[in-house]
């Protein structure tokens, strides 16, 4: 039955969030449920990719990150300039990289390994590659994994690089009620309710996140309201959103999953690695350290890295809004960019 499928995916990634927790792991719900859960994919457990949920827990995340807007954020959006011209120079040479690399060392068809190399709009990317004629499964997979090492890695490498971000080692009041009124909850309702309905209507990218993000930016950034989510709320969300992303794993062979991680490894071990370049260099430039940048670059999905900079309490409206831009910028030229390669004479 599916349903039973669903809680054991969710109960597994709430123990992998637990233990990542009690080991103070940065990002540990997130972390840990991913984590537990790809292995129960490798072990062939009965998972199943809980979607019902994942929708909802992203409208969540995306309040959330809106509320970390202030209305002097408004005020200093012009520092942005610099970073964003760098941002569209590394989307493009870290697109590059990864089309070379699917195309030449994991042997993938041109269509698929372009598609599974822009770091794009997940389900956007697997519609326009069946399109063009590729594997919507490998590019799937491909995601994926990109996403897992790179959210898996970066706590890894802020530490060893010695960056103390503030992230808090108190423990979360794991209360849904305690000390949050009334009127948090209806502002919460309103956001996730207004944003998604904003977002489908406007065709924003992600429109579930996108759009409560922007509305509870609205909100927070001119002053209307100071509401913040419930920290237990919090936790569910990243256990939902890692299980999620471990259980797309399941259905494939033990085999495969670890050809694609071990591709993906090696594919964004070089793409980190620019990414380190890119935030130093930037950071130089603009002032503003590396952290920030480090984060708003790497090629992980907006919800993870957005909430990884929650985690670190780097300034996550800085770090979400250049991911949506980076995805913008890929979901609006991919597919035309590709039908204009595809399209030119062969010498």
């Amino acid at each position: 039955m599916i349903w039973v499928r669903y809680v054991a995916t969710l109960a597994l990634g709430a123990l992998g969030g637990w233990i990542f927790y009690r080991l103070h792991i940065p990002l540990a719900w997130m972390l840990g449920a991913m984590t537990l859960c790809i292995v129960g994919a490798l072990l062939r457990a009965p998972l199943a990719q809980p979607n019902w949920l994942t929708g909802p827990m992203i409208s969540v995340v995306g309040v959330i990150l809106g509320a970390t807007f202030t209305p002097a954020m408004f005020h200093d959006a012009g520092r942005y300039a610099v970073t964003m011209g760098g941002l569209v120079l590394y989307v493009i040479l870290t697109g590059l990289i990864s089309v070379f690399y699917l195309r030449r060392f994991a042997g993938y068809d041109l269509p698929t390994s372009y598609f599974s190399g822009m770091p794009g709009g997940f389900a956007e990317m697997i519609v326009a590659g069946e399109q063009f004629g590729g594997d919507g499964r490998r590019i799937a997979l491909s995601h994926s994994s990109r996403v897992f090492v790179v959210v898996f890695a970066l706590p890894a490498i802020i530490a060893l690089l010695g960056y103390n971000a503030g992230a808090s080692t108190a423990r979360p009041n794991l209360s849904f009620l305690s000390d949050t009124p009334l009127s948090s909850w209806l502002w919460l309702a309103a956001c996730i309710v207004g944003g998604t309905v904003v977002g489908r209507l406007l065709r924003f990218p992600a429109p579930m996140m996108v759009g409560p993000l922007l509305l509870s930016a609205l909100v927070h950034g001119t002053g209307l309201t100071d509401f913040t989510a419930p920290p237990m709320l919090v936790i569910v969300a990243q256990v939902v959103l890692g299980a999620g992303v471990g259980s797309r794993f399941v259905g494939v062979s033990p085999m495969e999953i670890l050809r694609a991680l071990g591709h993906s490894l090696a594919c964004n071990g070089v793409i980190v690695a620019l990414t380190l370049l890119c935030a130093f260099g930037i950071g130089q430039i603009t002032g503003m350290g590396a952290m920030p940048l480090l984060l708003a670059y790497s090629p992980g999905g907006l919800t993870e890295m957005s909430l990884m900079g929650l985690a670190l309490n780097v300034e996550v409206a800085f770090v979400a809004t250049h991911h949506i831009v980076r995805v913008l910028l890929v979901m609006s030229s991919a597919a035309l960019v590709f039908s204009l390669l595809a399209r030119r004479p062969r010498p």
